[in-house]
């Protein structure tokens, strides 16, 4: 969850006490730890003074993450997007779940994984594609795989996301082994449901061609550029469109 931002100050605050004032006063009892009471004396607004920022800069990206997130109208916007912005989108959408969010960015200790959540009794290890034409192949699976399974101490499952499709050898593999797969269509629907002005689901249309529910597009171009209108949730799979009124 996103730490309100006024608690940055007050964190920063009772860490410069502590290192101002409590560490000397504990110290000055001990010729050998005097002086580092007086280090400690010495960098407290420093260190205080960085970790009001470093807090202050996380939360504002957290808050701009979340803000895109309001921003999401479909395909059209999400595919606008890039690689590092779509993570720091998901990130949202599975804070707004209810999940605390670390964003390893795909390297370090966690092996690749982009996301760890943290929540509901569970850690899951989410790998994330911004594919938009290119199908997630096996490969892929069993990589997130064998990550999940080298620390199953310490993860739970594994999430795969992309914006595009997986493959069937993908999906069957998934299934044997527990993965969560989120297609194009599941990635929608899962932004629809956290956004925070997300219609009813009762005013969500149906595809007329498909079924699958529609999602709110703009027209770029034409005589009714700049309008609104219903466009299926799965194209370009799927083209079909319905007037908004």
């Amino acid at each position: 969850m996103m730490m309100p931002w006024w608690v940055c100050p007050i964190v920063a605050g009772g860490m410069y006490l502590v290192l101002a004032y409590l560490f000397p006063f504990l110290f000055a009892s001990n010729q050998v730890l005097e002086a580092l009471g007086g280090l400690s004396r010495l960098f407290a607004p420093y260190i205080a003074a960085t970790t009001l920022l470093v807090g202050l800069v996380i939360n504002a990206r957290k808050l701009g993450s979340s803000m895109m997130l309001d921003r999401q109208r479909g395909s059209d916007t999400i595919a606008a997007l890039s690689w590092r912005e779509f993570e720091m989108l998901l990130a949202a959408a599975f804070r707004r779940q209810g999940y605390s969010v670390l964003e390893t960015g795909g390297g370090g200790a966690d092996g690749g994984v982009d996301l760890v959540l943290h929540g509901n009794g569970e850690k899951v290890a989410v790998q994330c594609k911004h594919w938009r034409s290119r199908k997630v192949g096996v490969t892929l699976i069993r990589e997130l795989n064998g990550v999940i399974r080298a620390r199953t101490s310490t993860i739970n499952r594994g999430i795969f996301v992309t914006f595009g499709d997986f493959t069937q050898e993908a999906r069957r593999f998934a299934k044997q082994n527990g993965i969560e797969l989120l297609d194009r269509p599941a990635l929608l629907a899962m932004i629809d449901a956290v956004r925070k002005d997300t219609p009813p689901t009762s005013a969500v249309p149906s595809c007329p061609l498909c079924g699958s529910p529609m999602a709110l597009r703009t027209a770029r171009q034409g005589s009714n550029a700049g309008s609104q209108f219903w466009g299926c949730s799965t194209y370009p799979k799927c083209r079909g469109t319905m007037s908004r009124d």
